[in-house]
């Protein structure tokens, strides 16, 4: 007699007849639930969800049994009703989504952790509470080895979907989810104030669906993460056996490691897709972004599958060294949970044909910000952006005492003077910002109250006049101020560590690393009084009658407080700015803001220094401009500085490509007055440097600029190596040559390091 092993709930291995087996596999294959290892023909994939590599003594743990849960007019959920696994049709092609990869039975490749984790909808990270003081970092477990295996996984149909209530018997830990249709996506939550710890265990985070929509080892696609600009992953690509992972919004400001000596790029945007052949699948993170991460495996020696998925931080474990002169002790503390915190919410929306692009993912996405989030076209009149560098404090002695003086950069007499010339040179408008304008100047000792013009740059009359220029040549003048850092004052205002020790950030010496003696540490004002701060600083712009104001850090830094008296979980960080953005915006100012993070876009008019390029890791094969791709046409962008860019001509070629601003920053004064100060990364920005690059390079972009300044991105590609064409939503083409040799693309000659327009020509 034939016989098969089977694991009960209790992990103990009985020996049973086959007969009973055999008699529900027959079952299964008569309905098209389970399939053996050949590859579903066309009009199998299009009817029902099938498990490959099934063979007659495959364990009833690694068999999956869907049933049709739900449906509407665009997708169907099926589900097995034991293990909670499921997936999702996209009715109008027939394609299958598979919460986990159906052919894990033939995979050969991925080895230790990642096998199961692969098989499993939630990675959970966690620490047991007596082992937190010696913790090194979180120990791991996924809902295939600690759930299904077990047994312990519980599932009922709800409206539109199923619930899954995950039980680690191992932890003590209950984590329940829902899958739901909504519309034509796929609603993925964690339910987090129904979590069960238990009795000892602490969740630290939680990767949901790891592997949802992941691609095998023969697939062809890419995996889009928007680090940066925006980066692709080709599937199998070998590279980095390591996971990318990267915060959403930027890493928290309270976990700065003391010593960085490599530039990241911040992910400015919550979405997130895979690219297959004429399909595709979205990811956006609607609840809880603010707290959640992007990660993306590919495939290797190693690993078998290419997936990007998110990550939910509930917890960070934190360190303190004690005892240094005696011999280090190293002590954890983890962070407080997220109380108040209802879910964690990821949606995810399958493309296709045409859509299935970045260049559809990015559209699609902004369809979800303009229907979701309010988003409008508010694009201005195309500019030369131009950056003014006021007054900066710098240390200063007299008879042997030091004290802190304000250095004039540029007055508002200089900066008018300046800008007048260049208007009149390039012949189009310009956009200026205004940094130090007000207060101690580029960088706060106090958190700013009052909007007004520094004594020592010329006053309000000054101020006025330069103001009075810029209005009557159709320019604006963006009037910057930072309500985030500060460097004096209460500490009860500024965010602490979980040892309830002041934030601070110091500046090091770029050669090596070292910490500058002497500078004042950056402190952040606690997220709670962030609001109070706007609401003060808003009624002195209203007085000063001030229409565009510059709120740079509040679309850029992100960060928690875990002080254990007043603490604020990151998770709620994003509301708390959307907050002050509305409120500005509601005043009727035009504001703008650096960098720019998703939740600001959707009310400035211009994002300055928006992100032109990636960190660069290994694991990515290419570099997009998918955060440009979803605004163009919808917000106004610049560029980074020329100055601050890597490559001053890559830079040039990067703004051609995206339709985006050029943006110059400079000052009046001499780069010996920054010279050896915190300030010495403004050194070679004053006028002369520049002024002539800027005109010739503006005059010869204004015309293209103003063609598609307010036109949407309807293509991207590579028409060769290193080579890249835009296509804008009026049918302009942009060809940009970042090589060193001349290449003809359809006729049309582009220049090494430059770019050429086809103008009015539709692919």
């Amino acid at each position: 007699m034939i016989e098969a092993w089977e694991m009960s709930q209790g992990g103990i291995r009985v020996k049973k007849k086959i007969a009973a087996l055999v008699s529900a596999m027959l079952l299964l294959l008569s309905t098209g639930v389970i399939a053996f290892a050949e590859a579903p023909t066309e009009e199998t994939e299009q009817s029902k969800p099938v498990i490959m590599g099934v063979e007659e003594d495959t364990e009833d743990i690694y068999l999956t049994t869907y049933e049709e849960v739900a449906s509407n007019s665009d997708s169907i959920l099926y589900a097995d009703m034991q293990k909670g696994h499921f997936a999702l049709q996209d009715k109008s092609n027939g394609h299958i989504w598979y919460s986990t990869p159906n052919d894990s039975l033939t995979d050969n490749i991925t080895i230790g952790s990642d096998k199961w984790g692969l098989r499993s909808q939630l990675i959970v990270r966690y620490l047991f509470e007596e082992d937190v003081l010696k913790a090194v970092a979180p120990s791991e477990t996924n809902s295939q080895l600690s759930c299904i295996e077990e047994g312990s996984v519980t599932v009922k149909k709800i409206p539109n979907g199923i619930r899954v209530d995950y039980y680690f018997g191992d932890l003590g830990v209950t984590i329940p989810a829902e899958y739901c249709l909504q519309g034509d996506s796929l609603s993925a939550k964690i339910l987090l104030d129904e979590i069960d710890e238990g009795d000892g265990c602490l969740i630290t985070d939680i990767n949901l669906l790891p592997s949802f929509g992941a691609g095998n080892a023969q697939a062809e696609g890419q995996l889009l993460v928007p680090d940066g600009c925006g980066a692709l992953i080709n599937f199998n690509n070998g590279r980095d056996r390591l996971a990318y992972e990267s915060m959403i919004y930027g890493e928290d400001l309270i976990e700065t490691p003391e010593l960085k000596t490599t530039k990241t790029e911040a992910v400015r945007l919550p979405v997130f897709a895979t690219l297959m052949d004429n399909a595709a699948l979205m990811g956006i993170v609607k609840q809880g972004d603010g707290s959640a991460s992007i990660r993306a495996v590919n495939g290797n020696e190693n690993r078998g599958y290419n997936a990007v998925s998110t990550v939910c931080h509930l917890r960070s474990l934190e360190h303190l060294t004690m005892f240094e002169k005696k011999g280090n002790s190293v002590v954890g503390r983890l962070t407080a949970w997220p109380e108040g915190a209802e879910e964690y919410e990821v949606v995810y929306t399958p493309l296709k044909g045409e859509e299935a692009t970045y260049v559809g993912v990015a559209e699609k996405y902004r369809n979800y910000l303009i229907e979701e989030k309010g988003l409008i076209a508010k694009v201005q009149q195309p500019s030369l952006s131009v950056d003014i560098y006021g007054g900066v404090d710098v240390k200063a002695t007299f008879l042997g005492f030091e004290y802190s003086k304000i250095e004039k950069l540029t007055t508002f007499s200089q900066a008018q003077t300046f800008l007048e010339k260049l208007y009149a040179a390039v012949n189009m408008p310009l956009s200026v910002r205004y940094l130090g304008w007000s207060g101690d100047g580029i960088l706060n000792k106090k958190t700013p109250a009052k909007a007004t013009a520094m004594k020592k740059l010329g006053g309000q009359k000054a101020f006025t006049s330069l103001a009075e220029f810029l209005k009557g040549t159709d320019s604006v003048l963006y009037t910057d101020v930072d309500l985030m850092q500060f460097r004096k004052g209460s500490e009860k205002r500024a965010i602490k560590n979980v040892f309830n020790e002041t934030v601070e950030q110091t500046e090091r010496l770029r050669s090596v690393f070292t910490i500058r003696l002497g500078l004042d540490a950056v402190k952040f004002i606690t997220p709670q009084d962030l609001y109070g701060k706007a609401e003060t600083y808003l009624e002195s712009v209203k007085r000063q009658g001030l229409t565009h104001v510059s709120l740079s850090t509040i679309g850029n830094l992100v960060y928690s407080n875990n002080s254990a008296k007043n603490g604020f979980h990151r998770y709620f960080f994003t509301g708390e700015m959307e907050k002050i953005l509305k409120l500005y915006h509601e005043a009727g100012l035009s504001l703008s803001v650096e960098n720019g993070n998703a939740y600001a876009a959707v009310y400035v008019d211009r994002i300055y220094d928006a992100p032109t390029v990636t960190s660069g890791y290994d694991i990515f094969d290419e570099e997009i401009p998918f955060y440009q791709i979803v605004f163009h046409g919808y917000v106004t962008m610049t560029t980074t500085p020329m100055a601050q860019a890597m490559e001053a001509s890559s830079n040039i070629l990067k703004t051609v490509e995206s339709g985006s601003e050029l943006l110059y920053g400079g000052m009046y004064a001499q780069s010996s007055v920054v010279t050896g100060t915190r300030y010495d990364y403004l050194y070679s920005t004053e006028f002369s440097l520049w002024e002539n690059e800027a005109v010739a390079t503006a005059t010869r972009y204004r015309d293209l600029l103003n063609t598609v300044y307010d036109e949407t991105i309807t293509g991207h590609r590579a028409v060769a190596v290193n080579v890249m064409e835009t296509t804008f939503s009026d049918g302009t083409r942009v060809l940009v040559n970042y090589t060193e040799e001349a290449v003809t693309i359809d006729g049309v000659t582009v220049n090494a390091g430059d770019y050429a327009v086809m103008e009015g020509v539709t692919e």
